[in-house]
C-alpha cells in the first residue's frame, strides 16, 4: 500500500502486516528489540525496514497520522475471521506499509512504488495520481513490469476523461468507482482508458486510533481491487503479472 501510511497497531491490520525477511533476523515474524540494531542487515539501503518505509518524514516508521492509508489498508486487506470491524477481499495476504505522503496529498509515491517492487510485492495499490507524467515515471512503472509487479491505481475523482497516472499507463490496472446502485459515481474519472470499476461510495474501513469510518472516492475502488489481485495472484502463484492483469479483466 503506497499512500500515507498504515495505522501499525491497529487490531484489524497488524495481522497481516509484511514484516522484512531480510529485517527479521531470526525468521519468527516478529520483531525483538535486540532486531532494532540501526543496520542496514539485507542490505536494500533503507536501515530496520521491518514493516517498509515512510519516504515522506524519511524513516522506518511508516505509521499514518492522517488516516487515508489506513482506510485503504483496511479495503485492501483487514484481516479477515477475527470477529472484528470488517473483512477483505486480500483475506491473509500481507500489507507492505510505503508512506509516501501525508493528509490527501502523496509527494514521494514513484520512489514507493520502486521500494514496494525491489523489496518483493507482488500487487502495489496506488489510491493517488495527477495528469503529468514523464521518464522518471515511465522508468518506474516499466522497471515494476518488467519484475513482475501489478500496479493497481484509482482513476481520479475528477469526473473527467483526462489520462490519470500512474492509472492510465497500459501496464497499470486502473479502476473507476461506482455507485450504490452500481453506475458510475458522479466523481469518478472515465474514458477508455479506464480498465475496471469497483464500488467507491460510503465504504467502511480502518482509520487509525483503532477505528473505523466511511470514506468515498476512487482512493477506495483502487484497493478493493488491489486485494482481489493479491488473493488471486497468493492462491495461483503460478500467474505472472500480466496473466493476473487480464483474468481481473475475464
Amino acid at each position: 500500500i503506497v499512500d500515507t501510511g498504515v495505522d501499525l497497531d491497529h487490531s484489524d491490520l497488524e495481522d497481516n502486516l509484511w514484516i522484512n525477511p531480510g529485517e527479521d533476523l531470526n525468521g519468527d515474524g516478529v520483531i525483538q528489540n535486540n532486531e532494532r540494531n540501526d543496520e542496514d542487515d539485507d542490505r536494500n539501503g533503507y536501515v530496520d525496514d521491518f514493516y517498509g518505509w515512510d519516504f515522506y518524514a524519511g524513516d522506518d516508521t511508516p505509521n499514518d497520522v492522517s488516516g487515508h492509508g489506513s482506510h485503504c489498508s483496511g479495503i485492501a486487506c483487514a484481516v479477515t475471521n477475527n470477529r472484528r470491524g470488517i473483512a477483505s477481499p486480500g483475506f491473509e495476504c500481507s500489507i507492505m506499509a510505503v508512506r509516501a505522503g501525508t493528509g490527501m496529498v502523496v509527494t514521494h509515491g514513484y520512489n514507493g512504488i520502486d521500494y514496494a517492487v525491489r523489496n518483493g510485492a507482488k500487487v502495489i495499490s496506488c489510491s493517488w495520481g495527477g495528469q503529468g507524467r514523464n521518464g522518471t515515471t515511465d522508468r518506474v512503472i516499466d522497471y515494476a513490469w518488467q519484475n513482475d509487479v501489478l500496479v493497481v491505481a484509482s482513476a481520479g475523482n475528477d469526473n473527467r476523461d483526462d489520462n490519470f497516472y500512474p492509472a492510465g499507463y497500459e501496464t497499470v490496472l486502473s479502476v473507476a468507482a461506482t455507485d450504490r446502485q452500481d453506475r458510475k459515481a458522479g466523481f469518478s474519472n472515465f474514458g477508455e482508458w479506464v480498465d475496471i470499476s469497483a464500488p467507491g461510495v460510503a465504504i467502511l474501513s480502518t482509520v487509525p486510533g483503532n477505528g473505523y469510518n466511511y470514506m468515498q472516492g476512487t482512493s477506495m475502488s483502487g484497493p478493493l481491487v488491489a486485494g482481489a489481485a493479491i488473493l488471486l495472484r497468493s492462491t495461483y502463484p503460478h500467474l505472472s503479472a500480466e496473466e493476473s492483469f487480464a483474468l481481473m479483466l475475464d
